[in-house]
């Protein structure tokens, strides 16, 4: 199967000291860091590839090659947190991605793990109140996981922040199954390329008519 041609949101983001981190907002841990955007841009290019050409669509990887399939029309905006976590004071910018999926609105946090959160009929102001809701209890579980190593910065955004369509072609190999090709497969249960139906049946399922004549 070939991934040509998709457009996903990237999230764009520099830093003074790092440069620019490029990476796909619905799989963020594919990202790409350098100091000049052109060469980001290139390395996140390399980082999918990497990530995603030539595996196979089998079930541990099939989410994966889902996510990177996805597009949909986005809006990116920032919202607003500030809410005590232990001794320390979580203050600063959400990035949120909104999309709709089916008539339905989603919002989805980037900088947190790729969180998606569904909004369903609410209005704006209960929207927002959930995002905040779903992002204090991620970041108050990263806070008593890390300890003394969290930092706040990580998981926030800076006004400077965007969101850009990112272009790519991949090569997804198909999942293959042991009864595919000429030979019938029932036959194989039994070692022999003969199928006789009533030889068969019995092996794999019931014939009713026996049991209720």
């Amino acid at each position: 199967m070939n991934v040509r041609g998709k457009q996903v949101p990237v999230l764009v983001a520099y830093r003074k000291d790092s440069g620019y981190t490029l990476s796909l907002v619905f799989m963020p841990e594919v990202r790409a860091t350098h100091e000049t955007f052109e060469k980001a841009v290139q390395k996140l290019r390399q980082a999918v590839r990497h990530e995603l050409e030539n595996t196979d669509t089998g079930r541990t990887r099939l989410d994966r090659v889902l996510w990177a399939a996805f597009s949909a029309d986005f809006r990116m905006d920032f919202q607003h947190i500030a809410f005590e976590s232990g001794p320390l004071r979580i203050d600063g910018l959400l990035a949120v991605i909104h999309f709709d999926v089916a008539g339905e609105r989603y919002a989805c946090l980037p900088m947190l793990d790729a969180l998606v959160v569904a909004m369903g009929g609410l209005d704006a102001a209960a929207r927002a109140e959930r995002i905040a809701a779903r992002a204090q209890a991620y970041l108050r579980e990263r806070r008593k996981k890390q300890g003394e190593a969290f930092e706040a910065a990580h998981y926030l955004a800076q006004r400077s922040d965007s969101c850009m369509p990112f272009d790519f072609s991949i090569h997804v190999e198909g999942p293959t199954f042991p009864f595919e090709g000429g030979e019938d497969w029932f036959a194989e249960l039994r070692g022999t390329q003969d199928f006789k139906g009533r030889v068969e049946l019995p092996r794999v399922a019931q014939e009713l008519n026996d049991r209720y004549p």
